[in-house]
């Protein structure tokens, strides 16, 4: 005994289900698409991170290259300035030791200074 007033509200009911479940679907597909986009995004934010450490790790290895020759540099100046100035220390001590000498060597001469007139092998040849 189904009338047809209800009849019609099962049709009523199944086709506000199926439009209810249409709408879901439809609306589980955008979420879905919004979902793949964010996802397409976070892929893209995530690959450009990559390649910007990738070449910050570039550029750190040509900075530990230089840094390393220019701490080879550094050392090699200071072997250099070490043995600068050893031969400094020892110019400026040779220059003391000669200006001593030179002094001693003017002493003498000033000492040594013997005026002679006529040497005296020439006065018995003359007499």
């Amino acid at each position: 005994m189904s009338s047809p007033a209800s009849a019609s509200l099962k049709a009523d009911s199944n086709m506000c289900e199926s439009d209810y479940e249409v709408t879901l679907l439809d609306e589980l597909g955008n979420i879905r698409k919004e979902n793949q986009e964010g996802h397409n995004q976070t892929k893209m934010s995530l690959d450009q991170l990559e390649q910007t450490v990738l070449d910050i790790k570039v550029q750190m290895g040509e900075h530990e290259g230089r840094i390393g020759k220019l701490e080879d540099r550094v050392g090699m100046a200071d072997d250099v300035a070490v043995r600068h100035h050893r031969a400094l220390r020892y110019l400026l001590h040779r220059d003391i030791a000669l200006l001593a000498a030179c002094d001693d060597l003017q002493n003498r001469l000033r000492r040594n200074n013997v005026r002679i007139f006529q040497p005296p092998y020439l006065q018995f040849q003359l007499t």
